[in-house]
């Protein structure tokens, strides 16, 4: 049978069981299925499903749960109509690494090129990879964060100053909530970000560039290892991410070591596309 008809009696099916999926599930599905279908663009099942099934155990859990989920889950819809068998699931999905994952800078690099023209909508993840500021501090900044000291532009976080560009700071206040006193950062009904919201904007633009590695957390691992790079101390880079756990940051000073000797470091990624 043709992998589009299939894909499409699947996203249909799962549209009628609306108290088990909801619109956003449904719409990351589909466009998780069709990412894998355009990319082979093959149109016998077993063929596309081999494929999608190599290329996906390949790519890093962490970084890419989400279409493992949506393949697994079309996987079982498959299933049920004795179409294929349990090999194509993806068994290891759950478990988790202990390994810092980090990307490969060029990423960032081709993510800005490719959505050049969309810079504006790229904020959240300019201010994750220059700042290294957690996911929930993103989520809950307002006006009020944004301070500027004697020509130098910061984001205040309790008792931490984070320093950004000017640029970013202009950015930040032209192209945000006019709303002096509410969220930096709003959906378009105006109400506030989840933790939800800001992952799946991300891993759209994240699709739509073809950058598989990068994530909200290896937006921070990247910001710690470039201050790392810098000769910046753990001390201050505690400070500036706010963790707590130094230790958990000396596992960093593990990759540049081996990477002034020409080893792997902690757990680069670029994956073959």
């Amino acid at each position: 049978m043709e992998s589009e008809y299939l894909i499409k009696t699947y996203i249909r099916s799962i549209q009628k069981a609306k108290e088990k999926f909801s619109n956003l599930t449904i719409q990351m599905y589909k466009q998780d299925l069709y990412y894998l279908y355009n990319k082979f663009k093959t149109k016998d099942i077993q063929e596309f499903l081999s494929k999608s099934y190599d290329f996906l155990n390949r790519i890093p859990f962490n970084t890419k749960k989400r279409i493992i989920s949506s393949y697994n889950s079309f996987i079982r819809f498959l299933i049920k109509k004795n179409i294929v068998s349990k090999n194509y699931i993806i068994k290891n999905f759950s478990k988790v690494s202990n390994k810092i994952r980090i990307a490969d800078d060029k990423e960032f690099q081709s993510l800005f090129f490719k959505l050049r023209n969309e810079k504006h909508k790229l904020l959240k993840i300019e201010l994750l990879y220059t700042t290294g500021i957690k996911l929930n501090e993103l989520i809950n900044l307002q006006k009020s964060n944004l301070k500027k000291l004697k020509g130098v532009y910061f984001i205040k976080i309790h008792d931490r100053y984070i320093p950004i560009s000017r640029d970013l700071y202009s950015n930040l206040i032209n192209n945000t909530s006019k709303d002096k006193d509410g969220y930096l950062f709003v959906n378009k009904h105006g109400k506030q970000y989840t933790y939800r919201n800001i992952r799946a904007e991300i891993s759209n633009f994240v699709n739509r560039a073809g950058t598989l590695t990068i994530s909200p957390s290896t937006l921070r691992n990247n910001f710690i290892l470039r201050k790392l790079r810098e000769n910046t101390t753990i001390e201050e880079i505690a400070y500036l991410t706010g963790i707590s756990n130094k230790n958990y940051l000396k596992k960093f000073l593990v990759y540049i070591q081996r990477e002034k000797i020409g080893l792997r470091g902690l757990e680069p990624r670029t994956p073959a596309l």
